[in-house]
């Protein structure tokens, strides 16, 4: 993680140790959501500066190889096994700087409990729970389910002290499994 932040840090470390009272710290904005998908090509200049070079490395060795080192091949091998090496770390950091568009408000947990959900036409109905967060949760059934999409569910949550009861609207539908927002 270190390297991947190498070149931010450089700058702005070398300055507090020049005058401490120079720096600012910047809080990040939490909370927000990303509405679209896009590359942010500034955060991920230097990567691919840097993945630049060891591709144009990686095209030289071709030449270097049959023409100018013919008599050191093993320094080459070892110089192109180094610069693919380095495509795919640089790689993994460029792709961090795509910034995928965001489908939940909320974040869900990975969670399985009983579940019994009371239909519009009073069916009561047993499943268990796939995932859960604040927003909603996606539920499993042993049997198909006809549930049309904004249709109002009751979601019991059996405990073993008390049972409590959540309203919810089905926002998803198919076969056994159906997703509901609370």
């Amino acid at each position: 993680m270190k390297p991947l932040l190498a070149p931010y840090i450089l700058l702005p470390t070398v300055m507090a140790l020049i005058n401490p009272k120079l720096g600012k710290f910047n809080v990040t904005a939490k909370g927000g959501i990303v509405k679209r998908t896009f590359f942010d090509t500034k955060i991920a200049q230097p990567f691919l500066i840097m993945l630049a070079f060891n591709i144009a490395g990686l095209i030289v060795a071709i030449p270097r190889f049959f023409i100018w080192d013919r008599d050191r091949p093993g320094t080459v091998v070892m110089n192109v096994l180094w610069c693919m090496f380095n495509v795919v770390i640089l790689g993994v950091c460029t792709a961090v700087a795509r910034e995928m568009r965001q489908l939940r408000t909320t974040v869900r947990i990975s969670i399985v409990t009983p579940v019994m959900a009371k239909l519009p036409d009073g069916r009561l109905i047993a499943g268990e729970t796939i995932d859960m967060s604040s927003g909603g949760t996606s539920i499993r059934f042993g049997e198909a389910i006809e549930a049309m999409l904004q249709t109002q569910v009751q979601l019991t949550f059996p405990l073993p002290a008390v049972s409590s009861n959540l309203p919810a609207t089905v926002v998803s539908s198919e076969g056994n499994s159906v997703a509901g927002s609370f």
